[in-house]
């Protein structure tokens, strides 16, 4: 897998997301991950070729899926919104704790789309009518189908 991690100006969300991953993907080795930035004075800007070469383009905000939907909208399927705002300097332990969270929930989505299962892990709120579920259950390759029928059907 390779992941293209980007933000604004390459210099606090992006490169600490791209070392995050390689901390947390140090011993599988078959993971590759960059950091670009999409500002004029970024430290690395972003290129066509970045976003070719990536399987995986995980952005900070909007504006940055935005700004590759818009310039490069046939790689725009690549495109993860990991929500990080820009309010961090580098190597600032906020941010440390704020990206990986996100960076394990990326790895998820793409190892379960690289191998084709669901996950093992459902968790099910449903609220209507007739009061509440709450289920939390591990399931292997779960296909849901309907979790809440409409009244008559």
């Amino acid at each position: 897998m390779k992941v293209l991690f980007v933000c604004t100006r390459n210099v606090a969300r992006s490169p600490m997301a791209e070392s995050l991953l390689g901390e947390m993907l140090r011993e599988q080795g078959r993971h590759e991950a960059r950091s670009v930035g999409t500002a004029s004075d970024a430290s690395r800007r972003l290129t066509t070729r970045d976003v070719a070469w990536a399987d995986v383009v995980a952005v900070m905000d909007d504006a940055h899926r935005a700004l590759i939907e818009t310039s490069w909208p046939h790689h725009a399927h690549k495109v993860q919104v990991l929500g990080v705002l820009d309010e961090y300097d580098p190597d600032e332990p906020e941010l440390r704790g704020v990206l990986a969270p996100k960076i394990r929930e990326l790895i998820e989505r793409v190892e379960v789309a690289e191998s084709g299962v669901a996950p093992t892990h459902l968790a099910i709120d449903v609220e209507g009518d007739e009061g509440s579920v709450r289920a939390n259950d591990t399931v292997a390759r779960l296909a849901v189908t309907r979790l809440v029928a409409s009244p008559g059907t």
